[in-house]
C-alpha cells in the first residue's frame, strides 16, 4: 500500500500559530484556536500529536526562557 501526501497547496489552508511552554523534558505546542497539542521530548526525539485538521496547517517555536534571542550567533 502506497500512501501519497501532496501540500503544494498550502497557502490555501487555514493557518493557526500555536503557543509554547516546556514541561520537564517536553515541550508542548498548543494552538489557541483548535483543540491541536503537539509534545515533543526534547531529550528522547519522541513526539506526540493529538487534535486539529489536517486542512488546518499549525505552527510555532520555542525559545528557552532566559535566552536573549538578539544575543544568539551562528558561526
Amino acid at each position: 500500500m502506497s500512501l501519497n501526501f501532496d501540500f503544494h497547496n498550502r497557502e490555501e489552508l487555514e493557518q493557526h500559530q500555536c503557543e509554547s511552554r516546556r514541561e520537564d523534558d517536553w515541550i508542548i505546542f498548543q494552538c489557541s484556536q483548535c483543540d491541536y497539542t503537539r509534545k515533543i521530548n526534547w531529550k528522547t526525539g519522541d513526539m506526540k500529536v493529538s487534535g486539529g485538521s489536517m486542512y488546518v496547517m499549525h505552527s510555532g517555536s520555542h525559545m528557552p526562557t532566559g535566552i536573549d534571542p538578539n544575543q544568539i550567533t551562528m558561526n
